[in-house]
C-alpha cells in the first residue's frame, strides 16, 4: 500500500534539518517567520507576544500607592436602602492614606468623603474605611455598613479576580443568567472614551469589559489604572419587561497627596495616551 502524503512529509522534514544544519544557512535567531512582523526572529516575536501578555494583565488595586486618591460618581439600586439614601445617587472621594498592619492581615487606611446628590443642601459626611489589600473588602462604622458595601460591589466588585488579561477575546468569567446557558464575561473590544476632571481632558483607550443579554453591560479598564473608569451594569437574570439596571459609576477626579509637594495635591501620571490633556496641579483643597 503505498502512504504518498507520508513519504513526502518525511522527505520535507529531512530537507528542513539539512537545510538548518548546513554551514551556509542562517542561526535558529535568523529565521524569520512567515507571518507577523517579518523584521523578528521566531524568539523575538515569542518575546514580544510574551512582553505584550505582561502587559495587558490588570488586577483591582495594582499600581495603587499611599496618597492615592479617587473620586466617584456612584448610583446603585441594589445596595442602599431607600429609607437611609433615598436618591441612590452620591458622590465618594476615597484617599489611601498608608497600609496598616493587623491582626487580620494588612488593610489599607482610608479616608473617605461622601455627598448624597438630589438633597438640598447635600448632605455630606466623612468616614474611615479600613478596606483588605488583597481582597478590597469594605470594613467600617455600623452606620455606614450600607454605603461600605455598595462601594464594595460597584468600583471594587472585580476584586474577586484574580490577574487577568486586558486582550481582547479573554474570557474571564461565565455567568448564570436568564437563559439556561451561561454568558461569557469578556474583553470585547478596544474603546477610546471621554475623561473630564480637573486634572484631565481629553480621552484615554480603554478595554471594555462586557456581557451581554438584551443590553450590554460594559466596564472600562485602562491597564495602569488601578480601578474601572466606569461601568454601566445590567442583571443577567432580570430582564422583563426590560433588563434591570444594577448600577452605574465614572471616575471624577484622581491624583495623590503629598505632604512634600508644594500644592500638596498633584496629578497622579498614569500611562494614557497622548491624547489626553494633564491640566496640571490641583493645588490644596
Amino acid at each position: 500500500m503505498r502512504y504518498p502524503s507520508l513519504v513526502l512529509i518525511v522527505v520535507t522534514m529531512i530537507l528542513s534539518i539539512l537545510v538548518i544544519l548546513s554551514p551556509d544557512s542562517k542561526s535558529n535567531d535568523d529565521i524569520l517567520f512567515a507571518y507577523g512582523d517579518s523584521n523578528l526572529s521566531y524568539l523575538e516575536q515569542v518575546q514580544a507576544n510574551y512582553d505584550d501578555y505582561n502587559n495587558s494583565l490588570w488586577r483591582l488595586g495594582d499600581n495603587l500607592q499611599e496618597g492615592d486618591y479617587y473620586s466617584y460618581k456612584i448610583c446603585n439600586d441594589n445596595t442602599l436602602y431607600q429609607k437611609i439614601y433615598p436618591y441612590h445617587c452620591y458622590i465618594i472621594s476615597l484617599e489611601f492614606v498608608t497600609i496598616l498592619q493587623s491582626y487580620k492581615g494588612d488593610v489599607w487606611v482610608v479616608q473617605g468623603n461622601f455627598t448624597i446628590l438630589g438633597t438640598t443642601p447635600d448632605i455630606t459626611e466623612q468616614m474611615i474605611f479600613l478596606i483588605d489589600v488583597d481582597t478590597f473588602k469594605v470594613n467600617t462604622d455600623i452606620l455606614h455598613k450600607e454605603l461600605g458595601d455598595s462601594i464594595q460591589n460597584t468600583i471594587f466588585s472585580l476584586s474577586i479576580y484574580d490577574e487577568k488579561s486586558l486582550s481582547i477575546g479573554t474570557v474571564w468569567d461565565q455567568l448564570d443568567s436568564y437563559y439556561t446557558n451561561k454568558i461569557p464575561l469578556e474583553i470585547k473590544n478596544k474603546q477610546t472614551i471621554q475623561v473630564q476632571t480637573k486634572s484631565l481632558n481629553g480621552t484615554i483607550e480603554t478595554s471594555v469589559l462586557s456581557y451581554d443579554i438584551i443590553i450590554p453591560s460594559n466596564i472600562y479598564l485602562h491597564n495602569d489604572f488601578p480601578f474601572p473608569i466606569k461601568a454601566k451594569l445590567y442583571s443577567p437574570n432580570i430582564i422583563y419587561p426590560t433588563p434591570q439596571e444594577l448600577y452605574y459609576f465614572e471616575l471624577l477626579e484622581f491624583g495623590n497627596y503629598d505632604s512634600n509637594y508644594n500644592s500638596n495635591y498633584h496629578f497622579r501620571d498614569y500611562k494614557f495616551n497622548d491624547s489626553v490633556s494633564v491640566m496640571g496641579d490641583l493645588g490644596a483643597e
